[in-house]
């Protein structure tokens, strides 16, 4: 006998509603898995430089009306400092501090600018480097200062004045900042003077670097000045090392889309076992190694003294990747990885130049080491298509719109089975209603008297 009836076809069509709901539910999360991702959300990080600004005002205040007295016209002019003029320009130097310069529009020196109009640019600050070539301490009007001379890479002469007595002796590469004073004749030699050298004045002046053009030849790294597996090696960074491959790095970028990608040698795909066990054989070459990005591991770093480099670079980026088992990479370079990156599983393919394996001390005192890597390029990880599961994932598809029919027919045979049984459910009853009507009839008939009650 059929289980059919109104509670069975309510279960049964409810069963079949929650199968269709699986189904079309499956259906849309694989759609949603198949569409691109949509760009992150730029409210969801906030950067230094996407904050809004807070003006500056440097407590220097130049009186361009006093410079206007300053003279360098002639020869004679160009033999003496004004007194006057020079001792403000020293006063203003000496309320300078970090960053000041660059609000007042510091910029590199142009000397051929200066030299064309030296009204129009006095009292503006500039820039130069070169090397010390003499330096004297004098005791001024109202502050002992520092005078010398530096020559520039290009080989024209500078004159300085200074206030703090620099760390640098005659023959080192220094940086000076200051204002323009005037053109002055120098006696570099007895008898012998050099005209129309640029004079500045500033607060003090670090020691630096020449700039290092863009390396696209890594042969003349001094590679065998590098070691890594003596504790102190390790921890020392080897900057003039790091230079090299820095520099090499920046050509790479400098050469423009269009050549870049022929400039960069095949990276060999690595593991961390690999740059830490034979660090020799990577050392200098371009390697490919997959890490997951740690959020809060990178920061921005100087190099160098005061980060005077020879990259003229005020700041590199430093980071931290990790790898199962408590292992890590180090990485430097010139940008941190790109946020749109890590949104999804965090993983990235890092493709650099390996310099070393590198130790270092965290912020809880613990020594961690790992191979050092000058990133070249940042690369998505995508999961890699699996055929296997998406075959059984139709197939589970497959399965639920077979089970959904065989519900719907299972809905509609018993529907049908359940009103045959009706009729002839009825049918017997009335047969048996008919019979037992037609027994009744006959036993109460006439009776024959003859055969007694």
């Amino acid at each position: 006998m059929p289980t059919g009836g109104p509670v069975g076809r309510a279960r049964l069509i409810s069963l079949a509603v929650l199968l269709l709901l699986f189904v079309f539910g499956f259906i849309y999360i694989r759609y949603q898995w198949s569409q691109p991702e949509p760009p992150p959300d730029q409210t969801d990080f906030i950067q230094p430089d996407d904050l809004p600004r807070i003006g500056r005002e440097p407590a220097a205040q130049i009186d361009f009306q006093l410079l206007a007295r300053v003279a360098d016209a002639t020869r004679n002019q160009r033999l003496i400092r004004e007194p006057e003029p020079y001792s403000h320009l020293l006063a203003e130097a000496r309320k300078l501090t970090p960053g000041d310069l660059d609000a007042l529009g510091l910029r590199r020196v142009a000397p051929e600018e200066i030299l064309s109009d030296p009204d129009l640019h006095r009292g503006q600050p500039f820039e130069v480097k070169g090397t010390v070539e003499s330096m004297e301490v004098v005791q001024g009007q109202l502050w002992q200062e520092v005078r010398g001379r530096l020559r520039a890479p290009d080989g024209r002469l500078y004159a300085f004045a200074v206030l703090k007595e620099p760390d640098a002796t005659p023959g080192d590469v220094v940086r000076l900042q200051g204002f323009f004073f005037k053109l002055l004749c120098l006696e570099v030699a007895p008898g012998e003077y050099e005209d129309n050298v640029i004079t500045l004045v500033g607060r003090s002046m670090v020691k630096s670097f020449l700039e290092m053009p863009p390396t696209a030849d890594l042969s003349q790294a001094p590679f065998h000045q590098v070691r890594d597996f003596d504790l102190t090696d390790m921890v020392e960074l080897q900057e003039e090392v790091l230079y090299y491959l820095l520099s090499y790095v920046r050509s790479l970028k400098d050469a423009g889309p269009e050549t870049e990608v022929p400039a960069v040698p095949k990276a060999q795909e690595v593991s961390w076992a690999d740059l830490r066990r034979e660090p020799e054989k990577y050392r200098g070459q371009v390697v490919r190694i997959l890490a997951r990005y740690a959020p809060g591991l990178e920061w921005p770093r100087k190099l160098g003294p005061g980060g005077e480099n020879p990259l003229g670079v005020r700041h590199f980026e430093d980071g931290i990747l990790a790898l199962p088992g408590d292992r890590l990479i180090r990485w430097i370079g010139f940008e941190p990885i790109p946020r749109e990156l890590v949104q999804d599983s965090k993983l990235v393919y890092l493709t650099g130049v390996f310099f070393k394996i590198h130790a270092w001390e965290n912020n809880r005192g613990e020594i961690l080491n790992g191979p050092l890597i000058v990133p070249i390029r940042f690369e998505r990880f995508v999961m890699p298509r699996n055929e296997v599961i998406h075959q059984i994932g139709y197939g589970i598809a497959g399965t639920c719109l077979v089970m959904l029919l065989l519900f719907l027919v299972g809905v509609f045979r018993d529907s049908r089975r359940s009103m045959d049984f009706r009729r002839e459910f009825l049918k017997r009853k009335r047969r048996r209603l008919e019979s037992v009507l037609e027994d009744g009839g006959e036993a109460s008939g006439p009776r024959d008297p003859i055969a007694g009650p």
